[in-house]
């Protein structure tokens, strides 16, 4: 049983002693942890066939990172938000379109240059998408010759012949962008670095 005395002196979430510095790295240690979760899961998807240790291996090199592992230590933003991006990346490569956006959002949240971030998650799921809404027979868009400009192309083409397939299942993860804007304009442009 916890005593009155006890009761009485628990700080509610917000006051300084709830924001003390224990308390702020502490928020950091499973975040860490998440993130060579998310880290996982990325090499999984990418590469179903490795084995478990590899994945493994492949999430730790990526979590002792020193701009993961160092900050892991700290209050800092960037373990929250390379976490987020990370299962961003890890939904989009499932196909969890909203799912991937709202977490790439909350990194946006988080730390607001991870929009940056978070558009090649957007690319690589509109590939993903107009290759698997391609007519049979036709060309995959990394097939559609040497250079990005002739993929770009072959991407626009897609995107425009079969926007409902394509855009139509991918639009969350223009969340973190449509975000940032909404942010910039109700900053009167400006943006925490």
């Amino acid at each position: 049983a916890v005593s009155k005395e006890t009761r009485t002196s628990a700080k509610p979430w917000g006051s300084p002693a709830a924001c003390s510095l224990l308390t702020l790295r502490a928020l950091n240690v499973p975040l860490a942890a998440a993130g060579f979760a998310a880290s996982v899961a990325v090499h999984r998807a990418l590469h179903p066939k490795a084995s478990a240790d590899v994945a493994a291996l492949t999430g730790l090199a990526l979590a002792l990172l020193p701009t993961h592992a160092f900050f892991a230590w700290l209050f800092y933003t960037d373990v929250a938000g390379l976490t987020l991006l990370l299962a961003s990346w890890a939904a989009s490569l499932r196909g969890r379109y909203f799912a991937a956006g709202l977490a790439a959002t909350a990194a946006v949240a988080v730390r607001q240059t991870h929009a940056v971030w978070a558009g090649p998650v957007l690319l690589a799921a509109l590939i993903s998408t107009a290759d698997a809404s391609r007519p049979p027979g036709a060309p995959r868009i990394a097939e559609s010759g040497r250079g990005a400009a002739r993929q770009g192309v072959a991407l626009a083409r897609a995107l425009l012949a079969r926007p409902q397939s394509t855009l139509g299942r991918a639009w969350p993860l223009l969340l973190p962008q449509a975000s940032l804007a909404a942010l910039l304009a109700r900053n009167g442009g400006g943006v925490a670095l």
